[in-house]
């Protein structure tokens, strides 16, 4: 089964400092700003396998 994750807004005081701290324990980078978001791009897709 293939899953998309459009997206997941998180709440933060700092969104700068936030998407950084996650995107830093991820080993990932910020994006760049989007109107008042701030982007971590984890995957576009996942795939998980079925079970029977």
């Amino acid at each position: 089964m293939t899953v998309e994750l459009n997206h997941t807004i998180v709440p933060a005081r700092d969104p700068q400092a936030s998407a950084q701290f996650l995107a830093e324990i991820l080993g990932l980078s910020v994006d760049p700003p989007v109107a008042h978001f701030t982007p971590v791009t984890l995957i576009m897709r996942a795939c998980s396998p079925g079970d029977r």
